[in-house]
């Protein structure tokens, strides 16, 4: 997950387009502190999930299984059935836009009491996002990422 982040997010999305303006020995300089720091940053908050655990193990387990889907499954769905109709940057907002949802629903606010319920809120969201973005015009497949 470090790594995705490091390498992914950080260097091939955020440095590569220009969002971050870094030269790129630096971009892997940070993305290098960022594969040790981010391990003990996601280990705090695990222990701090398992402070107040849910009453059956198997909700801590969807707990994860609907945060990666809400922010995953849209955009590879989409990529299998409609390849042409998809690019990269409709991807991302709709991989950010799902995650979000689930977790302001769920995790901050609790609106939606059920976690497979939040999930699926963050897979719908993520895809609306992701097809309202997709134009036909500015071709960038998933694949060129």
């Amino acid at each position: 997950m470090t790594t995705c982040i490091a390498n992914d997010l950080f260097i091939k999305t955020l440095v590569k387009r220009k969002i971050i303006n870094i030269p790129q020995e630096k971009a892997q300089r940070i993305a290098f502190m960022m594969t040790k720091i981010l391990p003990a940053v996601f280990g705090i908050i695990c222990v701090l999930m398992t402070l107040h655990p849910p009453q059956f193990m198997g909700v801590m387990v969807w707990i994860g299984i609907s945060g990666v889907a809400s922010a995953t499954l849209a955009p590879m769905l989409i990529a299998i059935i409609w390849p042409e109709r998809i690019n990269a940057t409709a991807a991302i907002w709709g991989a950010i836009a799902g995650e979000a949802t689930y977790m302001v629903v769920y995790l901050f606010t609790n609106i939606e009491k059920s976690v497979m319920a939040a999930g699926a809120w963050g897979l719908i969201v993520s895809f609306a996002v992701m097809w309202l973005l997709s134009s036909n015009k500015k071709k960038q497949r998933i694949t060129e990422m």
